[in-house]
């Protein structure tokens, strides 16, 4: 199982700035965290947290790399998608809906350049 999932950024004050703002509806508060690392967390199960890179170099993203985070709900979604582009996050795609796999999510981009899906998957 997963513990953390970690994007590099090369402006740690406003990719925290950023992601107060964005994780802010699904309730991820800021929690365990260095001078380097900070983790977002709702308490239980795996966090999420953005950091400066340990070597000191610039933070890059991966093509193909992306967290997906699960909202739960079609309108969850819906509302983030809406709530990124008021904070700024790059648009990716218009809520995708694949009905043979019951997934339903939309996917951004933050400051860094780093791909967020908010989903909801039917099992």
């Amino acid at each position: 199982m997963i513990g953390y999932v970690l994007f590099g950024t090369n402006n740690l004050k406003k990719s925290l700035e950023f992601y107060d703002l964005l994780l802010e509806p699904l309730n991820l508060k800021r929690g365990p965290h260095t001078e380097r690392v900070h983790l977002y967390t709702d308490g239980n199960g795996p966090m999420f947290g953005v950091c400066t890179p340990a070597d000191g170099k610039v933070a890059t993203n991966g093509n193909g790399t992306m967290i997906a985070i699960n909202v739960s709900s079609a309108d969850k979604v819906d509302f983030m998608q809406t709530h990124a582009e008021k904070i700024n996050a790059t648009f990716v795609s218009d809520v995708n809906e694949e009905v043979s796999s019951g997934f339903y999510g939309v996917y951004v981009r933050d400051l860094d350049n780093n791909k967020i899906c908010f989903y909801k998957m039917d099992m």
